[in-house]
């Protein structure tokens, strides 16, 4: 479907519902058309970011050019052999972007990983699902030219960024962002990783009065998608995300976090992150999230659609998240309105203990 053809999908949607829905989608439109962010260096509407990103969610199609390898050992040769060209012909283009391509702000040691981790992960997120050998291991190709697209999104991503990230991601540098946002990681019993996110219990007040600054929050989130890029078992079974919007106005989201860095964190994970997305739980929605969902659907695959699951004040969504992760003890206790078990997580438990 060509972009004319999804705006009018989208106005269309626009136009469905109540008199008073509609003029809320409207109202909804204006305000993404009329805040500018920057990505790239370019100054785009959040309307266009936020499509843009909708529309790499799957990572895009498959090319009937693509190199496929079978090994994950020639998968890093030839990836590896692509960056090399990418950075000699970035080396002499009218605008090259130094430091793009050693990937000198993507933070493997913070992590106790290396930059092969980092390139596999991109590898093995094409590979296709249910396809196992008697081990249990992933046996379909790897598509390196489809992991070098991603690749490049997520380096020209991190150049954008870089003036953040010079100094290294240490805990200590986001630990307020950390506490103030208060996600947490599990696994459920089927290997997912599972990212909760309880907007309730985030403190919007410090994040909105720069008591957490914006170049923190961003710090955090880049070392937060970064752990979940390096989880095997995330790259093997792919992402669950679960967020909480009880309570939650659009209005207060669009006070409390700029939507620059909005914008830019929607696209790193869900544009950028290697992690095949399984599920998207938005729980407790009120009427502006599925206003929302109504104007971009038209941007999103069919896949991608059907793994986003809304679930409004009338559905018992305590039972149907419960039920999707594998039972309370992969659930945090006291997140998102659930009855979960689980004393600890990733975050705060592997790598934040004080």
């Amino acid at each position: 479907m060509s972009e004319e053809a999804k705006e009018t999908a989208a106005a269309a949607n626009a136009n469905d519902g109540s008199q008073e829905e509609q003029k809320s989608i409207h109202e909804l439109k204006k305000v993404m058309h009329n805040t500018t962010v920057e990505s790239n260096g370019e100054h785009k509407s959040l309307w266009t970011m936020t499509k843009e990103t909708m529309g790499m969610a799957d990572g895009g199609k498959s090319k009937a050019t693509d190199t496929l390898v079978d090994t994950e050992p020639e998968a890093l040769v030839a990836i590896k052999k692509m960056i090399a060209e990418a950075k000699q012909k970035d080396a002499s283009s009218k605008k090259p972007h130094p430091g793009m391509w050693d990937f000198q702000w993507t933070p493997v040691k913070e992590l106790n990983a290396t930059l092969d981790d980092v390139f596999l992960a991109f590898c093995r997120w094409t590979r296709k699902d249910n396809e196992t050998d008697n081990d249990g291991n992933k046996t379909m190709p790897m598509n390196i030219d489809k992991a070098f697209r991603r690749l490049e999104s997520y380096a020209l991503w991190m150049f954008d960024a870089k003036s953040d990230l010079e100094e290294p991601l240490t805990v200590s540098s986001f630990i307020g962002a950390a506490k103030a946002f208060g996600m947490k990681l599990t696994h459920d019993a089927t290997g997912h990783i599972v990212w909760w996110f309880d907007l309730p219990k985030t403190d919007l007040e410090a994040i909105k009065n720069n008591t957490i600054s914006v170049s923190e929050s961003l710090r955090y989130f880049v070392w937060l998608t970064h752990v979940v890029l390096l989880d095997k078992e995330a790259q093997d079974n792919g992402l669950l995300f679960i967020e909480d919007l009880q309570g939650i106005s659009f209005w207060s989201l669009m006070t409390s976090f700029p939507g620059d860095l909005g914008a830019k964190l929607d696209r790193l994970t869900i544009g950028v992150l290697p992690i095949q997305m399984k599920g998207l739980y938005i729980l407790h929605a009120d009427g502006w999230w599925k206003l929302l969902m109504s104007l971009m659907k038209a941007f999103m695959s069919k896949k991608m659609r059907q793994r986003i699951i809304t679930l409004g004040k009338k559905e018992d969504a305590s039972s149907i998240v419960t039920q999707a992760v594998g039972g309370p003890q992969y659930i945090p206790i006291d997140c998102c309105g659930m009855e979960g078990t689980a004393e600890t997580d990733i975050i705060f438990g592997t790598y934040i203990t004080e």
